[in-house]
């Protein structure tokens, strides 16, 4: 008596099928969601015009014109590098220290637990979005 597997939320055509074929239809799907970006990036340019060139021809603009490699942020961006760690060993490692002396590993996993508890309503609303109902009816159910 041949066993047929049931693939939850598979649709209808893969009942029955094997894991080879499930890891075929995989790669191929990725190589389709690839070969799409691929196509749908290749040509952007910036105001609208395209970035390809004929053969033998050069572009305006290439990539390596300051216009853009320059980071209008620049000043910024090193100013929020040298803060992270700053904040993160001034600030917040201490705090985490004296956490971890104060309460035993039980009462920090239940923390934890309690804190991933209140985020269950985002991830419903996820599956939701997703179309995934199933999986929000189960995780509303656990909720």
């Amino acid at each position: 008596m041949s066993q047929v597997r049931v693939l939850q939320g598979a649709p209808r055509f893969w009942i029955g099928r094997g894991p080879f074929e499930e890891m075929i239809a995989q790669i191929l799907g990725g190589l389709t969601g690839v070969l799409l970006v691929v196509l749908l990036t290749s040509c952007i340019g910036t105001e609208g015009e395209a970035l390809c060139v004929k053969e033998g021809e050069v572009a305006e603009e290439s990539f390596h014109s300051p216009s853009l490699t320059e980071d209008p942020f620049e000043e910024w961006n090193g100013f929020i590098f040298g803060f992270n760690p700053a904040i993160d060993d001034g600030f917040f490692e201490p705090i985490g220290s004296v956490y971890e002396t104060l309460f035993p590993f039980c009462v920090r996993q239940g923390i934890h637990n309690a804190l991933l508890n209140l985020a269950q309503p985002f991830v419903v609303l996820n599956h939701v979005l997703q179309g995934e109902f199933e999986k929000a009816g189960t995780t509303t159910a656990i909720f």
